[in-house]
């Protein structure tokens, strides 16, 4: 586009927030501008709108969008925007979404119209002119010279239609244009404008005199401006009841009498020749040529010998002296009428005109439970009357239309009783069961006339029991212990769908059962020779007593038992050369007869004289260095059969050769001092044994911790809570002019890091300007629990459930206009933040169109949150999804059904919901995988994405991949199977088999080309944005793509590396590659490699970054 004219119709309204008191800073809010605007065929009700500032027709990222409402009216919010007025805005009407005020209905289908910029008024003859100025582009490069032009397009679109160019722009039904309203609602219905923005774009930049568009509309226009011109020429005709030239062709159904179908619209057919009146040569089918015709739309007359606007045949007063008046009809619509539900109804009617005949008949629906008519532009209409649980009473209307367009109507009630029968209830027969066993109440209840709504099960009588599923047809429970047998009786009733119940009754006889008694007699004992041994049992009885008790001996050296006719009885040990067993059995018999045993092993020992024990010195070592443990024993009466070492305090370690006299273990990470124990147990061949022990004082080396990044930086916390920062200065890799020390976790978020400290407080540092959340000076962060954050802001959750926000106020660094406390969770996207609170309840802030404005929704019962880029998806408890946010990027879920899911996985674009059955649903951009139906997604187990294609891994080892062909999505050239799990790049992806190998399909220099390396023995996949790095069994590392991005890895050494960490670039760019990787070594020590300026280069902090 070239032409530019800079127009300021609207108001701007500057909103100035302060904060008083001390030396507190001054923050004021952004100046937030709007454009208010209307969509008109009729008031368009939720079409979708937006600024056009690419000029291309089409919704781009960066354009403000928003759905108009009531009577058309839009406001888009282009705060930010240098001289909004000078782009154009384009509007969509989608069929089955936008409702056309007019009519009260669904647009039938969908179109695309436009306003030039200036206007606000966006409608098919705004977009004629919008279409004219871009097809006509001379001179319009000055403000005078557009205005010129636009005069020129108001003029030509104003004659091809028949109408007054002042009235061709603006909103022409509040200015009760209706001969434009008429040319508006004709060219929407003959389906001439596209249906998608691009089409729109393609036809702007087409010469109008060889515009294929330009010849169609032309014809179009042509056959509105006729009727308009026969409107206007009889004074008797309003726009309002003249019928219109063009019609859409409802699915499934013929056009009606006086059109003919032309491909997807009716066109008029006056004479209903099957000859559409724009190529029919007699219209009327009188024999006379139109052009010869002074009423070429009526048979009756050719000729007005009166001038009155009246024909000869049809002018009682051929000389103007007397013009009789069209007589209106009178319409029937018969007596009320009174049915039962469910039945047949036939509404007849009828209508005379004395002066002519009836040309059309139509029955609606007033008021009362909606039916669906039949017939409804008959005489006679049916319909099926509705299945009610009170009387109602439908009301009904009959319009009829002369032949010269006079309309009358007739009403008629028809009131509906409800029908109800009770349904029928069988329970079964009696039933005879033994005490502890399951019963099982099989119950079934059938309804005549309708089906059973509820069961409810309840116990009438006899001992209570609990019962299971009782608001099932069929119950159970577990019949109760008795000592005499018992009846328990219990009711089924049952309730149909319209309230009416039944129940049945059941008889359940309980026996009792004796059962036999559980003896324990504890375990097994070791004991030393002539030493007291004391058996201690017991018994119990489920349903009864223990009646007598009995102690014998079954095995070994026979010994004296004292008390055996108790519980407990005792013996002493004999003497003995060498070990021996000894075994004992208990009886119990219970006051009904019946008996159990239980049985005891008791070892007796000789006596034998303990070995002596040696483990040196105490010792001190650092963290991670190998110690020894050298021990020793001796035996003055044999030799030392077994040592066993075992650790007794401290930091939990692994010892090696622990059977044996010297064991030896690495020393533990740690952050403070700490003193481990452990002892030397050794045992002599008689199995006399000793004990000796040692303590090890471990001090800590202060190595590194963990890693962080933000998108163009490392940050590594230490074991001593200090921190070391590289990469990019400005985005977060240089922190000098920051304290950083008892340093507990670490977040970040595109180009500012925060710390979190022991105390609760937090040091951020990186972007400077409070825009980006590298400055927090303004806020107070104090009692911090953790910490969140999106692309520009970061929102930290106190302990007392509150949250303190910076950075960009539009993103959500300015949370003052919501209440945050009792928060649980927080969740983000790029430009929005939603906060879980503890009662199931969602707050959001941020950035409106990407969900920061939730209020068009309900969030309750919210279990968690996901989100794509720009949108947000709430998991309620009960396995539905709400959405909200950017409606094309996954905030608009209405086309699909959204139950029993079990999580949501997303990309940068879409969504993809996996249910409890394993099938997956799918919503977002279509390009980028919110389009499944080409695939089949059943038994998936879980869901991997890059940003814009997904791939789900089955439950059998084999993936599924849609979206964005060329970054993923089609992945058709490789074998997928055996799949244990699936990293990515943005656009390619690398899955991990269960063999250690590695396919990578995809962007081939984004990583899914890795024919150069060999991947086998692989352990873990590690990413950048265009790069991927696989640690292997053996802490060695591979890497491809991107070189930039990390993929090239032949500067480093790679070697006993422990994990794997990486930055990656700013979303927004998806195309700038960079990105770095760094490798935490098991000596603690970090190597980096990549794009120098993302943090591939840490030779400035390679001294503290070595152990």
């Amino acid at each position: 586009m070239t032409y530019k004219k800079n127009l300021l119709f609207f108001l701007l309204s500057l909103i100035l927030f302060g904060c008083g008191g001390g030396d507190e800073p001054t923050i004021q809010s952004t100046p937030k501008i709007e454009i208010n605007a209307t969509v008109i065929d009729g008031y368009l009700k939720d079409a979708k709108v937006w600024l056009d500032i690419n000029e291309n027709f089409e919704f781009d990222v960066n354009e403000p969008f928003a759905v108009s409402g009531a009577r058309g009216k839009v406001v888009l919010d282009v705060t930010g925007i240098d001289n909004p007025s000078s782009y154009p805005i384009v509007a969509q009407a989608v069929k089955d979404e936008t409702i056309d005020e007019s009519t009260g209905d669904f647009v039938t289908h969908n179109y695309v119209i436009s306003a030039p910029k200036g206007e606000v008024s966006i409608t098919p003859l705004s977009t004629l002119v919008h279409l004219y100025l871009e097809q006509n582009t001379n001179g319009v490069e000055t403000p005078d010279g557009f205005s010129s032009k636009l005069s020129e397009a108001k003029d030509a679109v104003a004659s091809s239609l028949g109408l007054n160019k002042d009235d061709v722009l603006g909103d022409y039904i509040e200015g009760r244009h209706n001969d434009v309203l008429y040319a508006a609602e004709n060219i929407v219905a003959s389906g001439v404008l596209p249906d998608e923005p691009s089409l729109l774009d393609n036809i702007s930049n087409e010469i109008t005199d060889s515009s294929q568009f330009s010849d169609d509309m032309r014809s179009v226009n042509e056959n509105i401006k006729q009727s308009i011109e026969h409107v206007k020429s009889n004074d008797g005709m309003s726009f309002e009841e003249h019928l219109p030239v063009y019609n859409p062709v409802e699915q499934d159904k013929e056009c009606r009498t006086g059109f003919v179908q032309d491909g997807v619209i009716c066109v008029v057919d006056s004479d209903n020749d099957a000859i559409a009146n724009n190529i029919d040569t007699d219209d009327d089918n009188d024999g006379i040529p139109d052009v010869d015709d002074t009423y070429p739309l009526t048979v009756e007359d050719t000729t007005d010998t009166g001038t009155d606007g009246i024909g000869n045949n049809s002018d009682t007063d051929n000389d103007n002296t007397v013009i009789p008046a069209n007589v209106i009809p009178v319409a029937n619509a018969g007596n009320n009428q009174t049915v039962d539900e469910q039945t047949a109804v036939t509404l007849s009617g009828s209508a005379t005109d004395t002066d002519g005949t009836i040309a059309i008949y139509s029955w609606v629906q007033i008021s009362g439970t909606t039916v669906l008519l039949n017939n409804a532009n008959s005489v006679n209409a049916n319909f099926i009357s509705p299945t009610l649980t009170v009387s109602e009473t439908l009301t009904f209307s009959l319009k009829a239309i002369d032949n010269e367009v006079a309309s009358a109507n007739d009403s008629i009630s028809v009131t509906v009783d409800p029908v109800n029968s009770a349904p029928t209830v069988n329970v079964g027969s009696d039933q005879t069961v033994d005490e502890q066993k399951t019963v099982t109440l099989s119950g079934s209840a059938t309804d005549s006339d309708g089906t059973i709504a509820t069961y409810s099960w309840v116990q009438t009588g006899g001992t209570t029991v609990s019962l299971t599923d009782a608001s099932s047809a069929s119950a159970r429970f577990t019949a109760p212990i008795l000592t005499v047998s018992e009846t328990l009786t219990f009711s089924l009733k049952a309730i149909d769908n319209e309230g009416a119940s039944a129940n049945d009754s059941i008889i359940v006889t309980v026996d009792s059962v004796n059962s036999a008694p559980t003896v324990n007699v504890g375990s097994d004992q070791t004991a030393d020779e002539q030493k007291t041994v004391t058996l201690s049992g017991s018994a119990t009885d489920s349903d009864g007593t223990i009646a007598t008790y009995s102690w014998v001996q079954t095995g070994g050296t026979t010994v004296s038992l004292t008390d055996a006719s108790s519980a407990s009885a005792s013996f002493t040990a004999p003497i003995l050369t060498a070990a021996e067993t000894l075994t004992f059995s208990l009886k119990a018999i219970d006051n009904e007869g019946a008996s159990a045993n239980d049985s005891i092993s008791v070892t007796v020992e000789s006596v034998n004289s303990a070995p002596t024990v040696n483990v040196g010195s105490d010792q001190t070592v650092d963290e991670q260095k190998t110690v020894t443990l050298s021990g020793s024993a001796t035996d003055s009466d044999g030799t030392i059969a077994t040592y066993s070492w075992v650790q007794t305090g401290g930091t939990t370690v692994s010892l090696t050769d622990a059977s044996s006299a010297s064991a030896s273990f690495t020393a533990p990470i740690l952050t403070a001092a700490e003193t481990l124990t452990f002892s030397l147990k050794a045992i002599d061949n008689e199995g006399g044994s000793a004990n000796d022990s040692i303590s090890v004082t471990v001090n800590p080396v202060n190595s590194v911790k963990a890693v962080y990044s933000s998108v163009r930086a490392f940050a590594v916390l230490k074991d001593d809570g200090s921190v070391v920062t590289w990469g990019d200065r400005a985005e977060g890799g240089d922190s000098s002019y920051v304290t950083l020390d008892h340093i507990q976790t670490i977040y970040s978020n595109r180009a500012g890091f925060a710390a979190l400290k022991d105390d609760g407080s937090v040091v951020t540092w990186g972007w400077g300007w409070s825009s980006i959340g590298g400055d927090s000076s303004y806020v107070t962060l104090e009692n911090v629990q953790t910490i969140y954050s999106n692309r520009n802001v970061f929102a930290a959750l106190k302990d007392d459930g509150s949250v303190v926000t910076w950075g960009s106020p539009d993103w959500g660094g300015d949370s003052s206009n919501v209440t945050l406390e009792n928060i649980q969770t927080i969740y983000s996207n790029e430009r929005a933040f939603a906060a879980l609170k503890d009662d199931g309840s969602v707050v959001t802030w941020g950035y409106s169109v990407y969900g920061g404005d939730s209020s068009y929704v309900t969030l309750d019962h919210v279990q968690t949150i996901y989100s794509t880029s720009s949108a947000f998806a709430a998991l309620k408890n009960d396995g539905s999804v709400v959405t909200w946010g950017y409606r094309a990027e996954g905030g608009d879920s209405s086309t699909v059904t959204l139950n029993h899911v079990q999580t949501i996985y997303s990309n940068r674009n879409a969504f993809a919901a996996l249910k409890d059955d394993g099938s997956v649903v799918t919503w977002g951009r279509s390009n980028s995988g919110g389009y499944s139906s080409s695939v089949t997604l059943d038994h998936i187990e879980t869901i991997y994405s890059n940003y814009y294609a997904f791939a789900a891994l089955k439950d059998d080892g084999s993936v599924v991949t849609w979206g964005e062909g060329g970054g993923g999505g089609d992945s058709s050239t490789v074998t997928l199977d055996h799949v244990q799990t699936i990293n990515s790049t943005k656009r390619a992806f690398a899955a991990l088999k269960d063999d250690g190998s590695v396919v990578t399909w995809g962007e081939g220099g984004g990583g899914g080309d890795s024919s150069t390396v060999t991947l086998e023995n692989v352990q873990k996949i590690y990413s950048t944005d265009y790069a991927f790095a696989a640690l292997k069994d053996d802490g060695s590392v591979v890497t491809w793509g991107d070189s930039n991005s990390g993929g090239d890895s032949s500067t480093v050494t790679l070697e006993n590396v422990q994990t794997i960490y990486s930055t990656s670039t700013d979303p927004v760019r998806t195309n700038v590659y960079s990105g770095a990787f760094a490798a935490l070594k098991d000596d603690g020590s970090v190597v980096t490699w990549g794009g120098r300026d993302s943090g591939g280069d840490s030779s400035s902090v390679s001294d503290e970054l070595s152990p």
